[in-house]
């Protein structure tokens, strides 16, 4: 009597083989050489067109663009910036731009 496999005996076989090939080097945490590469380019590019890095402010220090649209009743406009500038949700920036309000009438009005 002969060993016969199913189609199911096949995919178990893909599975197993799709994660030893592709996913030893993701769990192990070596770094692909691709995106390596793709990040010397670009750092190639950015030197060579003398592109400055951007000003990325941190969560919750408001940049003073966005302290003035706060200030000057443009709280749309300020989450909006406040969210380029620091890649936050609209969450954490209505959060950010309502604190820095409140702080700022809190303090005139001592």
């Amino acid at each position: 009597m002969s060993p016969v496999l199913n189609f199911s005996d096949y995919i178990i076989i893909a599975v197993l083989v799709g994660l030893f090939s592709g996913g030893t080097r993701h769990a192990l945490g070596r770094p692909d050489p691709v995106d390596k590469l793709n990040a010397r380019k670009l750092d190639a590019i950015i030197k060579h067109f003398n592109i400055p890095a951007p000003t990325i402010s941190t969560p919750g220090a408001l940049s003073p663009e966005v302290r003035k649209l706060a200030i000057e009743g443009h709280t749309l406009d300020a989450i909006k910036e406040y969210r380029a500038e620091t890649g936050a949700g609209l969450k954490e920036a209505k959060i950010a731009v309502d604190d820095y309000l409140i702080q700022t009438r809190a303090t005139a009005s001592h």
